[in-house]
C-alpha cells in the first residue's frame, strides 16, 4: 500500500490512521444505515472508503483543500470521483440531500468566528445528522471532544464513542 494512503491525511503509519478511524466506522452506522455522507475535510476519502467497504449503502462526498489529496480520493472511490471536489469547507454549497456529516470541531476553532457561524448555520439547515470527531492533539488540548465542542459552539448529544487515540460523537445544532 502506498504512504499517501495515511499521509495525505495527517497519519504517520496506516495504524494510527486506522486507530482514529475506528470511532468514526462505529458511531456512524448506528446512527445511519446508509444515505448521502459528507466528509468536509476528506483528505484521500480513506475513511469514506472504508465506510462504503462496511456498507454500500453510504454514497461519499468529499471537500478537501488538498488537490493531491482530492484526486487520490477520486482513485479511491473512481465510481463517485465527481463527489469529491476541492474547496474550502467553509466556502462549499452542501449538495442536497446529505443525511451525514463528519466534521472536526477543531476546523471551526480555526477560522474567524463569522465563518464558523455560517458553516453552522448551513449545517443547521441541511436537516443533515452531524458527527464531530477529534484525534490525538485536538482531544488532549479540549480535554475530551466535548471540551473542544464546546470551544467551537457545538455540544454532542451523547457520549462520545472514545477510541485508543479519537473520539467520535453526533452533534445537536
Amino acid at each position: 500500500m502506498n504512504e499517501w494512503y495515511w499521509r495525505d491525511n495527517g497519519f504517520s503509519t496506516l495504524e494510527a490512521q486506522e486507530q482514529a478511524h475506528r470511532p468514526l466506522l462505529d458511531l456512524i452506522p448506528q446512527v445511519a444505515q446508509g444515505g448521502n455522507i459528507l466528509d468536509l475535510g476528506c483528505g484521500n476519502g480513506a475513511l469514506l472508503k472504508k465506510l462504503r467497504e462496511r456498507n454500500p449503502d453510504f454514497i461519499p462526498y468529499g471537500v478537501d483543500v488538498n488537490p493531491v489529496a482530492i484526486q487520490n480520493a477520486k482513485q479511491l472511490l473512481p465510481e463517485f470521483a465527481n463527489h469529491f471536489v476541492v474547496g474550502d469547507m467553509f466556502e462549499y454549497r452542501l449538495p442536497r440531500s446529505i443525511d451525514v456529516v463528519l466534521l472536526m470541531p477543531g476546523r471551526l476553532v480555526e477560522v474567524p468566528i463569522y465563518r464558523a457561524f455560517l458553516l453552522l448555520n448551513c449545517l443547521r439547515h441541511s436537516g443533515a445528522t452531524v458527527i464531530a470527531y477529534a484525534y490525538g492533539d485536538w482531544v488532549t488540548r479540549y480535554g475530551s471532544l466535548a471540551g473542544l465542542c464546546r470551544e467551537a459552539g457545538l455540544r454532542l448529544r451523547d457520549a462520545p464513542v472514545v477510541g485508543p487515540i479519537s473520539q467520535a460523537g453526533v452533534v445537536e445544532l
